[in-house]
């Protein structure tokens, strides 16, 4: 499974391996295999931190898909153990609707996640906001396919995602979520905003430069 760093509109912590101390993971009970990760935590943070005990009122005035009370549907995968510096509490949850693969949003302290497709990532609540949340994954069924994942606040109902070969495609967004795959390379995912565009360019080291 890849652990791409991503490049975005603000200095944040590049992406480490999938085992890195510094990042959030989640375990499969069973077997201990780490399927997710996030940015690297800030110097001197703890490695990891007691869950939030509710979702954070940022959080839930920017993302309507946690503003809705929580149904059956929405329990996290219990064969998976999330623990890290940004605090992810699994029992608040919210499975997104409208996509066929699972999909989820877990809050933190001051901080979102997001699980999907076999990766994960979190970002502190502002740059998930700004529509930095973004997540690149891909695993050895499935060689030279890279799926992506993201957040985006309310009121946006489409993202472009260009790829490495030159071809764009319009992502829907469903519950503040848009997802795709492609048989290549993800280069940048841009959206509007009532006030702006927002452009998020992914950049990766030379090793997974070629992947694709």
């Amino acid at each position: 499974m890849m652990a791409p760093r991503l490049a975005r509109l603000r200095r944040l912590g590049h992406r480490g391996s999938m085992l890195s101390a510094a990042g959030i993971v989640a375990l499969a009970a069973g077997g201990g295999t780490a399927i997710a990760t996030n940015s690297e935590a800030p110097s001197g943070a703890p490695l990891s931190v007691p869950p939030t005990a509710s979702i954070d009122s940022a959080d839930l005035a920017t993302f309507a898909a946690l503003r809705r009370p929580q149904t059956a549907s929405d329990q996290f995968p219990t064969q998976l153990v999330v623990a890290g510096p940004s605090g992810a509490n699994a029992a608040l949850a919210r499975r997104v609707h409208g996509f066929s693969q699972g999909a989820w949003l877990v809050p933190g302290h001051d901080a979102l996640c997001i699980f999907a497709q076999g990766g994960g990532a979190c970002e502190p609540s502002s740059a998930a906001t700004a529509g930095e949340l973004v997540e690149i994954s891909g695993n050895r069924s499935t060689p030279g396919v890279e799926f992506l994942s993201g957040v985006v606040p309310d009121g946006v109902d489409q993202v472009t995602a260009r790829r490495s070969d030159g071809t764009v495609e319009t992502l829907p967004v469903h519950e503040n979520v848009y997802m795709d795959s492609v048989h290549g390379l993800f280069v940048s995912v841009s959206f509007k905003t009532a006030s702006n565009t927002v452009a998020v360019q992914i950049e990766r080291p030379p090793a997974a430069a070629g992947l694709g």
